[in-house]
């Protein structure tokens, strides 16, 4: 589905998102639209780079990226993530799950 689509659809039938569940540091978000029920994942963690330049001998140098831990995702904000939360409130991370293929129609209608 098209973004502009879902997000119009959400807003005109004030649909609310059921909480589903929490896995691998995501919480599961499900919404009904017109074609079927789908779900979708919010972020709550992220993870720590720090950039280190590392030598190669010489003068030549590259700047690596490394992971060093997680931290609560930025994008959180003061979002309340409850049982049931009015769906275009979470918006931000539907645009997200659509464009990174992770929005995925559970039921079909």
């Amino acid at each position: 589905m098209e973004i502009n689509e879902v997000k119009k659809y959400l807003f005109k039938n004030k649909q609310m998102a059921q909480f589903d569940r929490y896995c691998a540091s995501n919480l599961y978000y499900t919404i009904k639209l017109e074609d079927g029920v789908y779900e979708f994942p919010v972020a709550v963690t992220e993870p720590v780079i720090e950039s280190k330049n590392m030598e190669l001998g010489g003068d030549a140098c590259v700047n690596k990226k490394i992971e060093i831990g997680i931290k609560l995702a930025d994008d959180l904000g003061s979002t309340a993530f409850g049982k049931e939360i009015q769906a275009n409130y979470l918006n931000r991370w539907i645009e997200k799950a659509i464009k990174t293929n992770t929005f995925i129609q559970v039921l079909y209608f």
